[in-house]
């Protein structure tokens, strides 16, 4: 079994990394493959609502979003950590 962790809060020490931390710790003592992807730490390119990717099924960036995507198609599971920023997450889980 493979477990991804995705943090999305830009700040390393927060309630949400270390929150993270103890589930994807919890889910290698349980005897999972885990990983962990620091958003704030890739090249993440903000929508242009330009259409694009309706129309061809791909984006008109070249960042690290696929990366992430093939990340999560390839895990049985997925844990979202974000912090709660005016009623909504931090703006680097909006863009992936």
């Amino acid at each position: 079994m493979k477990v991804l962790g995705i943090l999305s809060s830009p700040h390393k020490k927060g309630n949400s990394v270390l929150l993270l931390d103890a589930a994807l710790q919890g889910a290698a003592a349980a005897g999972a493959e885990v990983e962990k992807v620091e958003l704030a730490a890739m090249d993440l390119d903000f929508c242009l609502a330009c259409g694009h990717c309706y129309a061809s099924g791909e984006c008109i960036h070249d960042d690290d979003v696929e990366k992430v995507k093939d990340q999560i198609a390839a895990a049985d599971g997925v844990i979202l950590a974000s912090p709660n920023y005016i009623n909504s997450v931090p703006a680097q889980l909006k863009v992936l």
